[in-house]
């Protein structure tokens, strides 16, 4: 039961860019404005929905799997475009990935309920670590509501790995061994 160095090299990324990201961002909100950004994001959330179709393409899903899927997948998306704050929607697809990550990594050799929490605490620990940074970085501040925001993406990360991960010789009984 171990993480990848790509999930660990990526939740220190999370952490650390606290330091620099405002000023990315302020950047780019000043260079191609809030619609530019916004527009950005929505390619990366589109770039990683396309890469995880294909993931569940290749491991041919059941119908069912794949609808669920989907709708889970678009309803977060659907979340996301009704937060009026452009790095509320960055929170949630960049903690979802992270989710995604982790219990990609800790379900690579057999599964498990307390798999699944150990992933959904890392997660947390890294939005809790990420917050707590800010809130001793100068011009940052840490928001409860962020961490609110990290939290759900990445049990929308996790959920929508844990959908796919069960074939359909699996059921939900495997996941809870």
């Amino acid at each position: 039961m171990r993480l990848s160095r790509l999930t660990i090299i990526y939740a220190i990324y999370v952490i650390v860019s606290a330091s620099f990201m405002r000023y990315v961002l302020d950047y780019l909100f000043d260079t191609i404005g809030i619609s530019g950004v916004s527009l950005i994001i929505w390619a990366a959330f589109a770039l990683l929905a396309a890469l995880a179709v294909f993931f569940i393409y290749r491991r041919k899903p059941s119908l069912w799997k794949l609808v669920s899927f989907l709708v889970l997948l678009t309803a977060g998306a659907i979340y996301a475009s009704r937060m009026k704050i452009v790095e509320e929607r960055f929170h949630l697809l960049q903690f979802g990935l992270l989710g995604w990550l982790s219990t990609n990594d800790l379900f690579k050799k057999n599964t498990g309920i307390a798999k699944v929490m150990i992933s959904f605490l890392f997660c947390a620990l890294v939005v809790v670590a990420d917050e707590l940074l800010q809130w001793w970085l100068p011009n940052r501040y840490g928001d409860i509501r962020d961490v609110i925001f990290g939290i759900l993406g990445a049990l929308w990360g996790i959920v929508l790995f844990l959908l796919i991960k069960t074939g359909k010789s699996d059921s939900a009984e495997t996941i809870m061994t």
